[in-house]
């Protein structure tokens, strides 16, 4: 699956409260996982809400988490 076609199918309905922010992780397959894992530990997200490695522009990898935020 293609950074496209992952982030079509995260996209949810637009509602006037609320907006989707995006988290993007640039780098090694290591490097990726150096960051999702510590930030599972402290709750912040779950390694299985990122996305899977897609390839990035630069010839390295990344991750992509999608977030909902309360708009003022």
């Amino acid at each position: 699956m293609s950074a496209p076609q992952i982030l079509a199918a995260q996209a949810a309905e637009p509602t006037p409260n609320r907006e989707s922010v995006r988290l993007l992780v640039i780098g090694s397959d290591c490097g990726i996982n150096t960051i999702i894992y510590p930030l599972h530990h402290k709750g912040f997200a779950h390694g299985s809400e990122w996305s899977p490695l897609l390839p990035h522009d630069s010839g390295r990898f990344m991750r992509i988490l999608t977030r909902y935020a309360m708009r003022p």
